[in-house]
């Protein structure tokens, strides 16, 4: 591959994609597959095997693998024996850096393992374990068919905490059916409690008509936007009292962090998988649906099993899409990531690094900035312009205005971005 000629060639950084889930999340936009069919998984795993083998054929021996993250679907579907399994595939596909070096991932559903086997996943290797929380209200967990109880999620933290793990963390959501502020305060409460080193606060988008699955959420039932702002401003809050920092973007991390070290240094850095402290490494995404970004050019597998199966049968990657970014989306993903990540952007030292001037690339872009500066949400500069503590909280449609495969976007009375279509902010 053309990436394995530079003269420093990046590290890696795999995803690898288990779609099997047991039962329905009624919000769940993922890609993923409900059965019960051990069959089903072991055919699975064999032809994500072979697809591992191939990516690993295509990196030379220099190209070492820095972060590994398992996501799903439910990648817990899989007993503690299969991914070790697994793991033990990958690890003969790639070459891997030190152990030190090395950020081991996987998403955990706390109703498909035990305190035991979660504290396994540590013995395998995993040092970040990542707990699908949502929301501890059962009337909420009812309405979107996801029942799980606090002293499960505790067991589990307890069990890797004693193995070991190095980082805990919680994914809630807000803005699910039945939820009220009351209801929310008492999941943050018990979120508090547990204190895991990170928590990303995700906004729940209901689009029925994208997602079937969300059909059997009743939009009767779901909190106005007036309430959800309510929320998100309650948790910000209490968040913020029991020490967490505010990354933006809905994260929440805790001191030690090293992503909150990242933040602090400048050096943080974000993609389609969240903040990461590995932002300079080329993504390798296994398993359907699964997306690669390597070098400037963006890939995703194909998201029908078949599709993704007769590829494989035929000795190829199964990728069924992609794009390689030209000058102005390289110009423009540095202000997006200038934006989300650091909260201050020189324009005039970006555009001057593909020989351009400023205030000409970006004329119409500064004038759509306007809004949020009589807002209070960014300040102007010299060079560019900066966020300001109260505009941390509109990352994304700050970074929209810069977005070239995006309309400009519309601010609601709420200052909230209305639905758009994908573009490369979107993807961040």
């Amino acid at each position: 591959m053309e990436s394995n000629q530079q003269p420093l060639p990046r590290p890696l950084s795999l995803y690898i994609h288990v779609p099997f889930c047991r039962a329905l999340c009624y919000y769940c936009g993922c890609n993923k597959i409900v059965t019960r069919s051990q069959d089903t998984v072991n055919n699975y795993l064999d032809y994500l095997y072979r697809e591992i083998a191939m990516h690993g054929r295509l990196y030379a021996s220099d190209r070492f693998v820095e972060q590994v993250h398992i996501g799903g679907g439910t990648p817990t579907y899989l007993a503690p024996e299969l991914l070790e399994e697994l793991m033990d595939m990958v690890a003969q596909a790639f070459h891997f850096a030190p152990p030190s070096k090395v950020q081991m991932s996987i998403e955990v559903d706390p109703r498909t393992v035990t305190p035991e086997q979660a504290a396994q996943l540590v013995g395998i290797g995993f040092n970040r374990i990542s707990l699908g929380v949502q929301d501890l209200n059962p009337v909420v967990q009812k309405a979107v068919n996801r029942e799980q109880t606090a002293e499960q999620i505790e067991g589990i933290v307890e069990a890797v905490r004693k193995a070991g793990v190095n980082t805990v963390s919680f994914d809630l959501m807000y803005g699910l059916p039945h939820q009220t502020v009351d209801t929310f305060a008492e999941t943050l409460e018990e979120v508090i409690r547990l204190k895991p080193d990170s928590i990303s606060l995700y906004n729940y988008a209901h689009m029925p008509d994208r997602v079937p699955s969300q059909r059997l959420i009743s939009a009767d039932t779901l909190p106005e936007s007036d309430v959800k702002l309510e929320i998100f401003s309650l948790a910000h809050r209490e968040l913020s009292k029991a020490g967490y920092l505010y990354l933006g973007m809905d994260h929440f991390v805790l001191p030690g962090e090293p992503l909150a070290q990242a933040y602090a240094d400048g050096s943080i850095q974000r993609n389609f998988q969240g903040y990461s402290t590995h932002g300079d490494c080329d993504i390798i995404g296994m398993g359907v649906s699964a997306i690669s970004r390597v070098d400037g050019c963006f890939a995703q597998n194909s998201s029908d099993i078949q599709d993704y199966r007769t590829l494989v049968d035929k000795g190829l990657l199964p990728v069924n899409r992609g794009y390689e970014l030209n000058s102005d989306d390289m110009l423009r993903s540095e202000v997006i990531q200038s934006i989300m990540c650091q909260g201050e952007v020189n324009l005039r030292d970006i555009a001057a690094h593909y020989g351009l001037i400023w205030e000409q690339v970006f004329y119409s872009e500064y004038d759509r900035l306007r809004p949020f500066v009589n807002d209070g949400l960014v300040e102007l500069t010299a060079d560019g312009f900066r966020v300001t503590a109260n505009g941390r909280y509109f990352l994304r449609p700050i970074a929209m205005i810069f977005d070239a495969w995006l309309q400009a976007p519309a601010i609601s009375e709420m200052g909230l971005p209305k639905q758009a279509t994908a573009g490369y902010s979107k993807v961040f």
